[in-house]
């Protein structure tokens, strides 16, 4: 009898250990030391390179995940905050709270090539399929704008009753979705800048927000929680805990999967086939809230601070770290 209950244990760990090494998971690969002080905005991958809006040193940083540094910065900027990029064009677009402009930057060159001037504060940026509409959360004025870029940067302007913190755009239903904070809620707007649903969410400070447009789900970085909103409906179906500070979400529709970062935390949520649950959380000593991921390389960027300085988190997301019997081991390098 103690035999068999030394067998079943050996077994029931074994299975544990194999589930736990096929199981997917996250992995802190580097902390990289960035210039200038901590408080960093957006972050995005353009041409390659991740590019982040760093607030407090009024720049847009080139960090080169080949050479693990920032190649260049971008200066001219006065306390951005919003960011948006087009790589077929080899533009990024940068909103200026200070001057009230938004900076359009070469990803081939890295040069300021053209400058849009605004009225109201531009906050979050948005480009609609196609790079020829880039919308702008006006969070001061409660308003968004519509830049026609292909019309010599055409502005239009409307009231939406609130302030917009995040956007994306919903091409099954050729819809803008913004999160407006102070309000709990998520709008639709169609393309003529009419407000064509309210979505009413049952949690405070609403930010970060992504949709996938195949699954018709909507996901939204609400105060403590990520939730899952039916894309047609703006019924809650779900939500997860998240720690205090979540305001972006990164979504990658391939894997299914979700990424968000906040309170020294990093977060990788199942949101694929049916799931909406928390894979892991990877504590961290870095502390930022937003991030970029890069599908290619399989890595998640995190700008933030450590003790005061200005740090770079990169994480590994591994979908599966024990290679089938008799399958060949696949390297990876970034």
């Amino acid at each position: 009898m103690r035999l068999l209950n030394q067998i079943f244990k050996f077994l029931f760990l074994t299975a544990l250990m194999g589930a736990f090494a096929l199981a997917a998971q996250l992995r802190q690969t580097a902390v990289i030391e960035l210039p200038g002080n901590p408080g960093f905005g957006p972050v995005a991958i353009a041409n390659g390179y991740v590019v982040i809006v760093h607030g407090s040193d009024n720049s847009l940083d080139v960090f080169d995940p080949q050479k693990r540094r920032v190649v260049t910065q971008v200066f001219g900027m006065h306390r951005p905050t919003g960011l948006a990029v087009d790589d077929q064009s080899g533009k990024i677009y940068v909103a200026n709270s200070g001057d009230n402009t938004i900076a359009v930057v070469s990803s081939k060159d890295w040069k300021v090539a053209d400058t849009i001037q605004f009225q109201e504060t531009p906050g979050p940026l948005q480009l609609a399929p196609g790079g020829k509409k880039l919308f702008v959360g006006n969070s001061r004025a409660q308003s968004i704008s519509l830049v026609q870029l292909d019309r010599g940067n055409l502005v239009t302007t409307v009231p939406v009753g609130g302030s917009a913190k995040g956007m994306t755009f919903d091409p099954a239903r050729n819809v803008l979705l913004a999160s407006l904070e102070d309000t709990r809620e998520v709008i639709a707007l169609d393309p003529a800048l009419q407000i064509v649903a309210r979505y009413p969410l049952i949690a405070s400070m609403p930010t970060g927000i992504v949709v996938d447009a195949q699954a018709r789900r909507i996901y939204v970085a609400v105060r403590s929680a990520v939730v899952a909103l039916d894309a047609d409906t703006g019924k809650e179906i779900k939500r997860v805990a998240a720690p205090a500070g979540v305001n972006s979400l990164w979504l990658d529709p391939a894997d299914g999967v979700l990424y968000t970062a906040g309170g020294g935390s990093v977060l990788r949520i199942k949101a694929g086939n049916g799931r909406f649950e928390v894979e892991q959380e990877l504590s961290a000593k870095v502390r930022g809230q937003t991030l970029a991921y890069d599908p290619g390389r399989k890595l998640v960027f995190v700008p933030g601070g450590q003790e005061g300085h200005a740090k770079l988190l990169i994480v590994r997301s591994i979908e599966n770290t024990t290679p089938a019997a008799g399958s060949p081991t696949k390297s990876t390098s970034w």
